[in-house]
């Protein structure tokens, strides 16, 4: 059971005011009555995307999800790979780009943020066959 803290647009914009204004993560958790990194997400998000990134869900700000910290070739042949063998589940798919030359280099995800990106970008392909 989760007591995650489903914080309203407004309290999003609230800590994004108060923290411009000099206040604490401490002192504005206590007051939105969620927790510490509740707080420091939606700082982070408004100081990256500002006000408007605070009005949008998660998975629709752009540059946010599974694989975004990775380069972009990286999540371009992660979903190339999926469509081609769509039964082919993260791990085996995690094992091509592994053996992938044009992501010889690169950085790859672990197992669980591939599985996470085919939700986002691809859920048709999970349950195809």
């Amino acid at each position: 059971m989760s007591h995650r803290t489903v914080l309203t647009v407004a309290q999003r914009e609230s800590i994004y005011r108060e923290k411009l204004a000099g206040h604490s993560i401490h002192e504005l958790a206590q007051q939105q009555h969620c927790s510490e990194s509740c707080v420091r997400w939606w700082w982070r998000v408004g100081r990256d995307h500002g006000v408007a990134g605070l009005h949008q869900t998660r998975a629709a700000r752009p540059g946010i999800g599974a694989l975004s910290s990775f380069d972009p070739i990286v999540a371009e042949h992660t979903l190339l790979l999926k469509r081609l063998h769509p039964k082919r589940g993260a791990t085996r798919i995690l094992h091509d780009l592994g053996n992938d030359p044009a992501l010889a280099g690169h950085l790859l995800p672990k197992r669980s943020s591939l599985a996470e990106f085919f939700h986002q970008r691809c859920p048709e392909l999970l349950h195809a066959y």
